[in-house]
């Protein structure tokens, strides 16, 4: 049939075909159905000659292709092709001409098989017009242009990627065949979830320009949701309302690159699968919670940003792998289990550890409303930094903090100060766990509240910790780099652990500690009272004559109280001479010397001498000792003796016991004689355990250190006529 103005009435029954042609006789053709098509038999769209109209129009009633029946587009001689009316199809349509379907506010149907054929391509345009796929499978192996429609996707099967330009796509839930289908223009909208295999890509071009999706609420991604510009650098993003953008195990969250553009994602995302931020995404809006639990992934130049304040996010699980950047600004970051691999950069955020934090991570943290809490794991790291981005940086841990990992003070530009004030709880640094402030480029470090240490305390950078009237408990190390001041308010007061350093000390510093000048040959000074327990320890290395470079030397403003035990150690091979003189501290005579001296061997007719005056000094004298004896004075700076010393020389290891001999039975005053008893077991009967002590009414004590061979219980036993008290 050709020419316009042609009409058929009825239906088209199997074995009846209907050709409608545009020609050079009829010209443009559109044939009309008025009373609505119902087809059994074939009917073709093809010109003969000239590139004419063969099109169909339905006014009224609908196209129904029945399932034997054939609705065939075709090229013939070119020309447009256009279906005009609502199309059901149960049949079989072949699209191999491009064609055109349209009709206002018109529901077309496929229960069939609709095949757009290679090269060819369908479009739908406006007008209110749905495409419903309910069943059967509709083919795209060419194109599809849809733009400004509902497709509404029941069931059935869609093979290829038609373009979606401002459609509303409706997925049902019973769709599970994997598909690869983009969206475009942000009028787009979507019904439904992304299933195993199934991919939506959010496509902003130079045809549908920025592109922001609306996502339904609480939406579920198992399959692929890329984000990815396609030219021009576009906005490719997503929104979910309320709710979460969750993606499954499985599930894939892309940023692509693509042709470059915004990429955000405005959604509380709770991610269980994988996301992955190929070029910078912005996250949610304010007030917004997300959560990961599985792999998330910012790559190289990549950046990790959030819109608007008041959002927290937490990593519970899997990694956040940060091979680009992360910035967080007036936000919460929870680090609750998982790993974080990279940095962080944190300005006036709440940080915080919970108890299954992994062992990873970078936290670059500044601004004074800037919170920390929980306790930083060992293998993590947060910094504390003053900038030009943060300005001075005061940060608060209001409820105390805990260190296994790093805590690192140091400013990056301008000479910011850079400190933390501890509230409620003390700074606990365990054992692994550093407190380190660093040079940076200048300015006040400080670290303020009740301060435990059992981990290492390290000082690159002059700074103030503690507070006052409350001592820094330490049974960890402490380090003062070579011309840096540690200020402790309260003092430092050690129930072990080291002390060393080539800086300065302002405060007290009272215990048990290792005090050693160091590494290396230094001068350690001490700005404060220092008094050493009995079971403290001052190392000196003496490696030539000249203090801070030949040997070490302890700088005192006030009279040592020395209870412990003095060290030396020779170094580099040094030998010291006859005549030599260490003043191994330097400052007001000792008022008490250490009850031990541990010295190093000397060359044959050489003895060491011991003096307070300038504070404690060695110095080395020509002296024959008998054989096992020690020969030297213990003398103050006018030479008199000083008693109650022990003075061991090094090559001897004093195996057993300290023995104190008195002539009362009480224990009272000065010991007659005090000497080193190998092993406690004696049979004295009538016989004295020393020639000047009598045979009757005297004491002994007997105190030392025992140092078990095995890890086992060890029982301690005494067997006596007298009395006897067993204190361990």
């Amino acid at each position: 049939m050709t020419r316009t103005g042609s009409q058929v009435r009825g239906s088209i029954k199997p074995g009846q075909e209907i050709w409608v042609r545009g020609d050079s006789r009829g010209a443009h053709t559109t044939l009309v159905f008025p009373d609505g098509m119902t087809n059994h038999g074939v009917l073709r769209l093809r010109s003969a000659d000239g590139g004419y109209v063969s099109s169909v129009s339905v006014p009224s009633g609908g196209m129904f292709n029945a399932a034997d029946g054939q609705l065939l587009v075709e090229a013939g001689a070119a020309g447009p092709r256009t279906l005009a009316g609502p199309l059901v199809n149960e049949g079989w349509v072949s699209i191999n001409w491009p064609a055109t379907l349209v009709f206002a506010g018109a529901t077309h149907v496929n229960r069939g098989e609709f095949d757009v054929m290679p090269g060819m391509a369908l479009g739908i345009s406006g007008q209110g017009q749905t495409f419903r796929q309910e069943a059967g499978r509709i083919r795209f192996d060419g194109g599809a242009d849809l733009t400004g429609i509902v497709f509404d996707w029941v069931g059935g099967t869609l093979v290829g990627s038609p373009l979606l330009d401002g459609v509303d796509l409706r997925v049902a839930p019973g769709v599970t065949q994997p598909f690869s289908l983009s969206l475009i223009r942000s009028s787009s909208q979507f019904t439904g979830e992304l299933k195993t295999g199934q991919t939506l890509w959010v496509r902003g071009d130079s045809r549908g320009y920025h592109m922001m999706l609306g996502l339904p609420d609480d939406f579920s991604d198992a399959g692929l949701l890329l984000l990815e510009s396609r030219d021009g650098g576009y906005q490719s993003g997503v929104r979910v309302g309320s709710g979460n953008l969750t993606v499954q195990p499985g599930g894939i969250l892309r940023a692509g690159v693509g042709a470059g553009g915004p990429r955000p994602i405005d959604a509380a995302l709770l991610n269980r699968g994988r996301v992955e931020a190929n070029l910078s995404v912005t996250l949610g809006r304010a007030g917004l919670k997300h959560r990961n639990e599985g792999e998330f992934v910012v790559a190289p130049g990549a950046a990790l940003g959030f819109s608007g304040t008041g959002q927290t996010f937490e990593q519970a699980g899997g990694f956040l792998q940060i091979d680009g950047s992360a910035t967080l600004r007036d936000q919460t970051f929870r680090y609750l289990g998982g790993l974080v691999k990279g940095q962080i950069y944190m300005a006036n955020d709440t940080l915080e550890f919970g108890p299954g934090a992994g062992p990873s991570g970078t936290f670059l943290t500044g601004g004074s409303g800037m919170r920390l809490s929980g306790r930083i794991p060992s293998g993590a790291t947060v910094i504390v930094q003053g900038s030009s981005d943060a300005y001075h940086t005061l940060e608060v841990a209001p409820n105390g903090l805990g260190i296994d990992g790093v805590l690192q003070l140091v400013s990056r530009d301008g000479g910011y100060n850079s400190a933390l004030r501890v509230d409620g709880a003390p700074l606990a640094i365990g054992v692994g766990g550093l407190l380190q402030f660093s040079a940076g480029s200048g300015g006040p470090r400080s670290v303020t509240g009740e301060v435990r240490s059992a981990g290492k305390i390290r000082a690159d950078f002059s700074a103030t910790l503690g507070q006052a009237a409350t001592p820094v408990l330490s049974t960890g190390e402490i380090a003062v780099a070579a011309g840096v001041t540690l200020t402790l308010p309260g003092g430092v007061q050690a129930g072990g652990g080291r002390i060393e350093g080539a800086g300065a000390i302002v405060g007290s510093v009272l215990g048990n500690a290792t005090v050693a000048p160091g590494p290396g040959l230094a001068v350690l000074s001490v700005n404060g009272d220092f008094v050493q327990g009995a079971q403290g320890t001052l190392e000196f290395e003496i490696g030539g004559k000249t203090p801070g470079t030949g040997y070490d030397q302890l700088v005192l403003t006030r009279p040592a109280q020395l209870a412990g035990t003095v060290r030396l150690v020779l170094a580099n091979g040094f030998v010291p001479s006859a005549g030599d003189r260490f003043q191994l501290v330097s400052g007001p005579p000792a008022s008490t010397i250490g009850t031990r001296f541990e010295l190093p061997k000397l060359p044959a007719g050489l003895s060491w001498n011991i003096g307070v005056a300038g504070g404690l000094a060695f110095s080395v004298e020509a002296a024959q000792p008998a054989a096992g004896q020690f020969v030297g004075r213990v003398s103050d700076g006018d030479g008199h003796p000083v008693p109650g010393v022990t003075v061991q020389a090094s090559q001897t290891t004093p195996y057993g016991l300290r023995a104190q001999l008195w002539n009362n039975a009480t224990l009272s005053g000065t010991p007659l004689v005090e000497r080193f008893d190998a092993q406690i077991d004696n049979n004295w009967g009538g016989g004295v355990p020393d020639a000047g002590i009598p045979a009757d009414n005297f004491s002994v004590r007997w105190t030392g250190f025992v140092v078990p061979r095995f890890t086992e219980t060890y029982a301690f036993h005494t067997i006596s006529d007298d009395g006897v008290r067993l204190w361990i």
